[in-house]
Formats: structure tokens, sequence, C-alpha cells
């Protein structure tokens, strides 16, 4: 009971840590609820693990601990808030199917793994190596391979629209020429919002470096132009 009892005194502070952002939906979390079977006893998963685990997938109980389910929800929100800060922290634009999708993930595999499945990736690219997610020990699990499928399915099923124009309404790229005159009038904003914008419209780091490479041609064809 003290273990819990400390839990509860952070919870406060993680829960304003996340307040600002987006936030799972009822329907996200039972979709990942559905995934996490809710013990109220702790036990370990694997018998190698050094702590146990306990309620929805809460890692870090010693043995013999016993909860309520009413404590095993608080948990729950808890680690929730934790791991929508973790996403809500890479800057994507993202509809809600997409962030629920991308709070799973971490649930499951941890804030390093979703920050490793992101990082310089398109939104179309983050969802096709979600499914590569699904080894524990170097072996293939079904249980993770049925999971990482269902995230994938959410991630690219329709939702709510970006809460940004950062998406061209036709649905497609325009070319890189095409967005490096937007970027030098501005519309694309500056150093990391610029990056983040680009990265959520669907394009590689590696094309926005080539972006930036023909805003500089441009910026100096001007210059010589005066």
């Amino acid at each position: 009971m003290w273990y819990f009892l400390l839990e509860l005194l952070i919870i406060a502070t993680v829960m304003t840590s996340s307040a600002d952002g987006m936030k799972t939906s009822d329907a996200g979390i039972k979709f990942i609820q559905s995934f996490e079977s809710c013990e109220l006893t702790a036990y370990n998963p694997t018998g190698k693990e050094k702590m146990c685990t306990i309620g929805w997938g809460h890692y870090g109980v010693q043995p013999g601990t016993t909860i309520t389910q009413e404590e095993a929800d608080a948990l729950f929100k808890k680690d929730l808030a934790k791991f929508e800060k973790a996403v809500n922290d890479l800057g994507l634009v993202l509809n809600q199917n997409q962030f629920d999708a991308l709070v799973s993930f971490a649930y499951n595999t941890g804030p390093g793994n979703l920050r490793k499945l992101c990082r310089g990736r398109s939104l179309q690219q983050i969802a096709e190596k979600m499914t590569e997610y699904n080894k524990a020990g170097g072996k293939v699990l079904k249980g993770l391979t049925r999971r990482r499928n269902a995230e994938k399915d959410l991630f690219l099923s329709k939702g709510s629209a970006p809460t940004s124009n950062d998406q061209h309404s036709s649905g497609s790229k325009k070319s890189l020429s095409d967005i490096a005159l937007e970027v030098k009038a501005g519309r694309w904003g500056n150093g990391n919002e610029r990056k983040r914008r680009l990265r959520a419209a669907g394009y590689s780091d590696a094309e926005i470096r080539e972006i930036q490479i023909i805003v500089n041609r441009l910026m100096k064809s001007q210059k010589r132009k005066k």
C-alpha cells in the first residue's frame, strides 16, 4: 500500500506536465486496454525481470504487491499521461487515430523506441516501420505482431483532420522546388517549427535538406540580381 501512495503523490506532477497537447481518446484507451490484461497481484511476465508488473501493465513493483481495481485504474492514468507526453514531445502534427496508435506503441515499447521509430520519418514511413517492433529477446511473438498490425491499421485509418494546414487537401506532396518557394515566402515558419511542419506534411529529413539547398540558391540568385 505504501508503494501505491507514493505513486499517487507524483500523479499530479505527471498530469500537469502533460496538460498541454493531445490526449488519448476514449476509443484509444479501450484499444490499449484490449491488449493489456489487468492484474491486481504483482507478477513477473518473463520470470527474469528485477521488478514485477501490476494493474494495466504497470512495471516496477515489488513481488507480492496487491492493489484494488481503483488503484490499478489510477496507475493506468498516470502511465498514460507519461506516454501521451512522449508522443506530444515529438512535435508531429497528428490526427486522433495517429496519436492514439503512437501512445499505444509507446505504452508497450517505451518512449525510447517511440523516438527511434519516428526520428526523421514521414507519417507513412512511421506506419510502415511500426510492424518491425514485434520481437522480444530476438524472437518474433504472435501477440506483438498482432498488436503492431492493429496499431498500424489504427494509424492509417480515418480520423479527425490535423489541426494545421500543413497537409495539402489534394493528399499529394508538392515538388521540392514549389515547397522551397513557399519556404522562402515564409509560409512554413522557421527553424524547428519548419522542420516539424514539413515532416508532418510527409517530407523526409533528406528532402528537407534539399529544400533548404534550393532556398539558399534562390536567395543567392536574388542577391545577384540586386
